[in-house]
């Protein structure tokens, strides 16, 4: 006997076997047992989510024989038994006519269906005609079919199946009683595809039955194919690896070393791994949508913080995603990131190779590694405002007259700080580099700024009473870590430590300050200030009671606003390395 492959050897008989139509088995049912039977239907969806399955099982109830005898419940329960049963099943009974919207288009084949529709069934009550992708018949066909849609014999009825609705003309729509059909969840899929497993006596791993459901899209035909395609290509165990090779998609372990390249900052890490999974034959469109379906899983599994059960995207489990976001990425930066790849693949819709898209996006994620959020930026910027330059002179060393952050030539030096930008968290262990056009890096900034000499001195005994004067000293030396001190306490020093008290709520400030590369910075930029070895620690403190110290951060003897507009505007431009425009100026 041939071979009878998977989709149609586990094709659903009855109502209770279809998976997730279940409201649509229980209305057409229930209209069977209440003789409420309409003269046209029409079952719109998705491919592969039971349309005509529904539509042969609904025939089946309406002429099965032993379910004709039946009353009640047993009305609209098909025995699937008899002859008749088993014919509509096979598509061979001369009575349920199956016809092909796509291929029996015109106004001819109409014709003919509204010509034999006169003539009653030969063997049993109804004749039902099944029309597949009725939305292809053409404009004529569909105004030859409205008449006898309209007024029908009473033998007839019509199921109409199609993946597009809205191309159906508003008088076929009216006359027929609509059901929609939903695309599956991946777990009904899943679940299925476990059944199938074991009546097939298949081994499969769920993370490959996983993969296999959300490649489906919500489809259960596509993912018994699929099913049924990885049967044959692996040997013993169906792993998730083995789908993966045999579709050609980006390996998943391959997906998360990019993704924590880019955290780490390694551009050249991340464009190597993606340009061995394209010497092997991948696809930048696939490369580019598992990133981006990765992305937004660690998103959604860090907003929930571990809690509650949610749909994941990419294929992988949540345990291996749980490095991902629980230190490894900030929130923000992952909605950038997801936000990176999603340009990416619209970008892939241009002409020119596909590719360069997606390391484009992969340069810029990593070249990310600075992440602040956006609050913390303002929050700086409103501080650096507040205080008004240090003795009436920028911090970069510019005269009053010229432009801060302006280089050689322009009346000014080098700017001297570096652009606060968003970016990627960093990876546990490993401080934030700073970028800047001048600027040394991060390693070599804290021990250039220590010493006595370098700015601010100030004893240890009055280092509580004057913290606010170290923190935007702290914010000129250091912007990137002075941004998280700016809503911060100081505990009186003891023991030789000191214990720096942020809000609890500041989770990403904390993880910063408290990495070992940037606690020993913090630790030699207040060494250089105290003249002190000093041991530090950032710990969470009250909301409230850190934020009433937001208006101490002011100097003693200084005005509570800034010293005028002017030299607000010029600590912005400092900071973002910008320069002024005139108002006729283009920009």
């Amino acid at each position: 006997m041939a071979y009878l492959v998977l989709a149609r050897k586990y094709r659903p008989q009855t109502f209770e076997e279809v998976v997730g139509q279940e409201e649509i088995g229980k209305t057409l049912q229930r209209s069977l047992e209440r003789d409420r039977v309409g003269h046209a239907y029409l079952f719109s969806g998705p491919r592969g989510i039971g349309k005509t399955s529904v539509a042969r099982i609904f025939a089946k109830a309406l002429n099965c024989p032993e379910a004709e005898k039946q009353s009640g419940a047993g009305r609209g329960v098909p025995c699937n038994r008899c002859p008749v049963c088993a014919d509509i099943s096979r598509g061979s009974d001369v009575d349920v006519l199956e016809v092909d919207g796509a291929s029996n288009r015109g106004i001819d084949e109409v014709r003919g269906i509204r010509e034999s529709a006169k003539f009653m069934p030969t063997r049993v009550q109804f004749k039902v005609y099944i029309i597949d992708e009725v939305h292809m018949l053409t404009p004529p066909a569909f105004n030859a079919l409205l008449k006898i849609l309209e007024e029908p014999p009473p033998h007839v009825i019509f199921i109409f199946a199609t993946t597009d609705p809205r191309a159906l003309p508003d008088t076929v729509r009216s006359r027929c009683q609509r059901f929609d059909f939903r695309p599956l969840g991946k777990q009904e899929i899943v679940k299925r595809l476990e059944q199938i497993c074991e009546s097939e006596e298949v081994k499969a791993t769920p993370e490959a039955l996983d993969l296999i459901a959300e490649l489906a899209e919500g489809g259960m035909r596509d993912a018994q194919s699929l099913l049924d395609q990885m049967i044959s290509y692996s040997e013993g165990i169906l792993e998730q690896g083995d789908v993966e090779s045999m579709l050609g998609l980006p390996p998943g372990q391959v997906c998360l070393d990019i993704l924590e390249a880019q955290a780490r900052g390694d551009g050249a890490g991340a464009l190597k791994l993606a340009d061995s999974v394209f010497l092997q034959g991948g696809d930048p469109e696939d490369l580019a949508d598992r990133l981006q379906r990765l992305a937004r899983d660690i998103l959604v599994l860090s907003t929930l913080n571990g809690e509650g059960d949610v749909q994941l995207l990419s294929g992988m489990p949540p345990e291996r995603l749980r490095p991902f976001h629980t230190g490894l990425f900030h929130p923000d930066a992952l909605a950038y990131l997801v936000k990176l790849y999603q340009e990416a693949r619209l970008a892939m819709r241009s002409p020119g190779p596909t590719r360069i898209s997606l390391e484009l996006a992969l340069v810029r994620g990593a070249s990310l590694e600075n992440f602040a959020p956006l609050e913390q930026v303002i929050e700086a910027v409103k501080v650096l405002k507040k205080e008004g330059p240090a003795g009436g002179r920028p911090a970069s060393g510019n005269a009053p007259g010229d432009v801060p952050g302006s280089g050689p030539g322009r009346g000014g030096g080098p700017p001297t700080r570096s652009k606060p930008g968003p970016g990627l968290g960093s990876n546990p262990g490993q401080g934030p580099a700073t970028r800047g056009t001048d600027r040394p890096p991060a390693d070599t900034g804290a021990a250039q700024s220590t010493g006595p000499a370098a700015g601010l001195t100030v004893p240890e005994q009055d280092l509580t009473d004057r913290w606010p004067e170290v923190v935007q000293e702290i914010l000129k030396r250091k912007p990137t870590l002075g941004s998280h001190l700016v809503r911060s306490r100081l505990h009186r020093p003891k023991d030789g430590r000191i214990s720096v008290v942020l809000q609890r709520q500041n989770r990403f400030g904390l993880d910063q300050l408290n990495q070992p590369e940037n606690r020993k910075i913090l630790q030699d930029l207040l060494s250089g200030i105290t003249g002190t070895r000093l041991g530090v620690e950032c710990v969470p403190g009250d909301s409230g009671e850190v934020s009433q110290s937001r208006g101490s951060h002011e100097r003693p003897g200084t005005p509570a606003g800034p010293e005028g507009p002017e030299e607000g505007v010029k600590r912005v431009i400092e900071i973002f390395e910008g320069r002024e425009l005139s108002p006729d100026s283009e920009t």
